[in-house]
């Protein structure tokens, strides 16, 4: 089983590369590869997670280890930019909750848009991206948040919280094909976090507030293009 995600652009250990370099979407239909253009220019794109798999938020905080569960995830407003190979959107996860020091946590159970469990991205861009280690290419998305200077998201949960209240998600996630397969074209992709490029935080970057996201999760085409074979072509 793959594992998800949901941070990236950096070197790691002085010996991986990774160069922004873009690309574009395409779809095959009836046997014929198409690219998105005119109207088409961006089908909207949804995610779910993979059947028994959870997303799972993980860090420390305060020395305290904490966990963010949710048994759901959807995209919202999500698209592809078919010729400059990005992906916008928003993500909402559902059914959260939290783990701190492994007993869960009602004082600091996310809501969201008045709902409990919830936690709710802001819009999120993402790119493709070229990662060279040891004379391998992986194809990884790269993802930040599409107003410069705004978090991922900001998990809100109460005044009681020993974590505190707000708490923001900052920083990169890169996420992958994790079959290799981001350049075949597929009705469904599994994705998952690229761990090498991951620069996830919560609260702040610091080496104790670094964030995973695991899990595993699979991204499929609606709208006009429901059902419809698609991939990326990194440049």
């Amino acid at each position: 089983m793959c594992a998800l995600v949901l941070g990236l652009m950096a070197v790691w250990a002085g010996a991986a590369q990774a160069e922004e370099t873009g690309g574009k979407w395409t779809y095959e239909t009836g046997g014929v590869l198409k690219t998105f253009e005119g109207a088409l220019n961006e089908p909207t794109v949804s995610g779910q997670l993979e059947t028994g798999v959870k997303a799972v938020l993980h860090t420390k905080i305060i020395g305290a280890s904490l966990l963010y569960e949710c048994e759901e995830v959807k995209v919202i407003e999500g698209k592809l930019k078919g010729t400059t190979g990005e992906v916008l959107g928003k993500l909402r996860f559902h059914k959260c909750v939290t783990i701190l020091n492994g007993v869960a946590s009602k004082n600091c159970e996310p809501k969201s848009e008045g709902s409990a469990g919830l936690i709710t991205t802001n819009k999120i861009v993402a790119n493709m991206l070229l990662h060279l280690l040891g004379g391998v290419k992986d194809k990884v998305m790269v993802a930040h948040p599409d107003e410069a200077g705004q978090p991922f998201a900001t998990i809100i949960s109460t005044e009681a919280c020993a974590i505190g209240e707000k708490v923001p998600i900052i920083g990169l996630w890169a996420f992958i094909d994790c079959k290799n397969l981001g350049s075949t074209h597929l009705v469904r992709h599994l994705i998952e976090e690229f761990p090498a490029l991951n620069k996830l935080f919560l609260i702040n970057e610091t080496a104790e507030h670094k964030a995973s996201l695991l899990g595993s999760a699979e991204a499929f085409l609606t709208g006009t293009h429901e059902g419809f074979k698609w991939a990326g072509l990194w440049n």
